[in-house]
């Protein structure tokens, strides 16, 4: 289901029966780490870049991003779209560096500044939205909070050309480590299902706990919270959540 079909049938539901808040990940990382997302040549999204109808309005995606700018007032979406599929078919993650956007063709690359303290990341925008007043732009959790944004702010996009030889990733510098570390990485597994629907199901169980995602394997969907980079840290989060009622925890590598 695409995030804006979700977020529409969300909307109605609200309207009957209060507010749905949004919510950060409860474990949270040090999102400072993360890096921006790399700008590169992709094909367009087939799904994600016809004409569609949000709230009796219909939007049309824009042929090309080049040169496009604007400033407006961006916000960021949480857990109640964590795992879940986006308009250009990816799986959104809290901890990614992407974004949603009405109309810029899918995918885009955009450099994201905040105008009240000059802070910018790069993001790609593989998403449809924010279909809320005056907002232009939907960050990840991970995207805002690198920004310092905690609810809204007034920002300025600018769109990204991969190919713009004058355009450089910021790389930070670091010396190489005399010792490589170690690229296994570990998740704490909750989960095995035939059905992505069952999957979902306690993907939204989890939403108050932790952040998971779906990962399919030999036609299993497997539920799956991390990636930690020590079994340490994957332990320490499988005992959390088995106090919590998910007893069936097992530590797997990646």
């Amino acid at each position: 289901m695409k995030r804006w079909l979700l977020l529409t049938t969300l909307v109605i539901f609200a309207s009957a029966c209060g507010p749905i808040q949004d919510r950060p990940p409860r474990f949270t990382r040090n999102v400072h780490r993360i890096p921006d997302a790399v700008p590169k040549k992709e094909s367009l999204s087939r799904i994600g870049n016809r004409s569609y109808t949000v709230f009796g309005q219909r939007y049309h995606p824009m042929p090309s991003a080049k040169g496009y700018k604007e400033v407006g007032i961006a916000s960021w979406y949480g857990m109640k779209f964590h795992g879940r599929e986006t308009s250009s078919g990816d799986l959104y993650d809290v901890y990614g560096m992407t974004a949603a956007h009405k109309t810029l063709p899918l995918p885009t690359y955009v450099k994201v500044t905040n105008c009240s303290n000059q802070r910018s990341v790069i993001v790609k925008v593989n998403d449809r939205g924010p279909f809320h007043g005056d907002r232009i732009i939907d960050l990840s959790y991970a995207a805002a909070q690198k920004l310092y944004i905690d609810g809204t702010a007034k920002v300025l996009v600018e769109a990204i050309d991969p190919n713009d030889p004058s355009f450089q990733v910021r790389r930070p510098k670091t010396k190489p480590p005399s010792i490589l570390p170690s690229l296994t990485k570990y998740y704490v597994q909750l989960g095995v299902f035939s059905s992505r629907g069952n999957a979902e199901k306690l993907i939204e169980r989890l939403e108050p706990h932790t952040s998971a995602e779906i990962k399919m394997r030999r036609n299993q969907y497997r539920v799956l919270a991390g990636p930690f980079s020590t079994r340490r840290q994957a332990h320490d989060v499988g005992e959390k959540l088995r106090s919590v009622g998910f007893e069936n925890t097992h530590i797997v590598p990646s």
